[in-house]
């Protein structure tokens, strides 16, 4: 019972933090129609909330993954790197960010802080807390939502890498080339060279 309350506090003062990061966004140029972000947001927040919410007895409660308390620190502090993660991306990103698949006026192509590890370092943060929360919990609903919650953001980077490869051509092909999507494989070459510019 404490860890669920501990993880969603961390996830209730991420909310707070991220509302608060939210102002100050370029006007839209182009992007999602409202059907688009319906057919990402509803699997996501469905995921999310079968992670939130407690299962009910039954199959749902069932646990399928043990987890003692003396692993808790460790699903609180997975929680806390990859929320951090999604707040350090989401101020290098500035203006340019949206929680929708569009282009802002005058946008850039962020490949600074976080972007010199991953391609959608928010992605990843969310999915690792989320992997995190899921596990933490254990049961047979939190697993079914970690699904739903990896199946909406693999829809939300398909049709983010169309658009940002519409808008930056050769540039983007390049650094997706260089620069893996989700996980950092070649996070320590490239964590030392960005530091030591």
């Amino acid at each position: 019972m404490i860890l669920r309350l501990t993880i969603a506090a961390v996830w209730a003062a991420w909310l707070f933090a991220w509302a608060v990061a939210s102002r100050g966004v370029k006007a839209q140029v182009r992007g999602d129609s409202w059907s688009d972000w319906l057919t990402r947001q509803v699997p996501y927040v469905g995921g999310l909330a079968l992670l939130a919410l407690p299962a009910p007895s039954g199959l749902l409660a069932r646990r399928i993954v043990p987890t003692g308390d003396e692993i808790a620190p460790v699903f609180v502090l997975l929680t806390i790197c990859g929320l951090g993660l999604t707040l350090w991306a989401r101020r290098v990103l500035g203006g340019n960010w949206s929680n929708v698949v569009v282009l802002r006026e005058n946008h850039e192509l962020i490949t600074e802080g976080p972007y010199t590890l991953m391609r959608h370092p928010i992605y990843s943060g969310i999915l690792l807390a989320s992997i995190a929360w899921a596990l933490a919990d254990g049961s047979v609903m939190a697993l079914a939502g970690i699904v739903l919650v990896i199946g909406a953001l693999a829809v939300q980077i398909r049709d983010e890498e169309r658009l940002m490869d519409a808008a930056f051509g050769a540039s983007y092909a390049r650094y997706r080339e260089e620069v893996p999507a989700l996980v950092p494989v070649t996070a320590p070459g490239r964590l030392l060279a960005y530091l030591t510019r």
